[in-house]
C-alpha cells in the first residue's frame, strides 16, 4: 500500500442499503488516496477454520464466518461508491481485538483440536501426537490452501510473536 497522507475521515458503524440489499461496515478510514474499509470482531477464546472453511470454536459450535462478511461488504460497498462516483483504491481488513481471542491448530490426521503439552502437540479428538514445528507446518500449509494470495514471510510473524 501507498504511503497515505495524515489527513483522514473515521467514519464508524455505518449502515447502507444498495438496491434491496442492506450492509454494514464496522470502521471506514477515507484518505485522499484511498479508502480503507474494516470488519473488527470482539469474539473470545479459541476459533478453528476446519477444511471446509467453517469457522468453530473450542466446542465445536459453529460461528458465523467473518471472511464471508468482510466479502461480502466489500462487494457491496464497491458499487454504493461507484454510484457517488467515488473511485478510490479501497483495501478491507478483518480485526480481531479481544485479547483473549486464538485461532487454535488443527491435527493432521482428524482436524480436532491440537493442545500443547510439554512442547508436543496433542490431539483431543484421535489422540494423535506431534512436534510443534510439525504442527505448524501442516497448519501454514492449509493457510496456504485457504489463502493462497496471503504471503507468509515465516512462521514466526504467521504466530504473531
Amino acid at each position: 500500500m501507498k504511503c497515505l497522507s495524515t489527513d483522514v475521515i473515521g467514519l464508524y458503524n455505518l449502515s447502507y442499503q444498495y438496491h434491496p440489499a442492506y450492509f454494514q461496515v464496522d470502521f471506514i478510514c477515507i484518505f485522499e488516496g484511498a479508502i480503507i474499509a474494516f470488519e473488527v470482531k470482539n469474539d473470545e477464546g479459541d476459533v478453528y477454520v476446519d477444511k471446509d472453511e467453517r469457522w468453530l470454536s473450542a466446542s465445536g459450535n459453529e460461528m458465523s464466518n467473518p471472511l464471508l462478511q468482510l466479502k461480502r461488504n466489500a462487494s457491496l460497498l464497491a458499487p454504493f461508491l461507484k454510484n457517488l462516483n467515488i473511485q478510490l483504491p479501497r483495501n478491507y481488513y478483518l480485526i480481531f481485538v479481544h485479547p483473549d481471542f486464538k485461532k487454535r491448530m488443527s491435527c493432521s490426521s482428524c482436524d480436532g483440536f491440537m493442545i500443547t503439552i510439554n512442547r508436543i502437540l496433542y490431539c483431543k479428538n484421535c489422540h494423535a501426537m506431534q512436534t510443534i514445528e510439525e504442527g505448524m507446518l501442516f497448519n501454514i500449509k492449509e493457510l496456504i490452501t485457504v489463502f493462497p494470495e496471503k504471503k507468509i514471510t515465516s512462521a514466526h510473524d504467521w504466530c504473531g510473536k
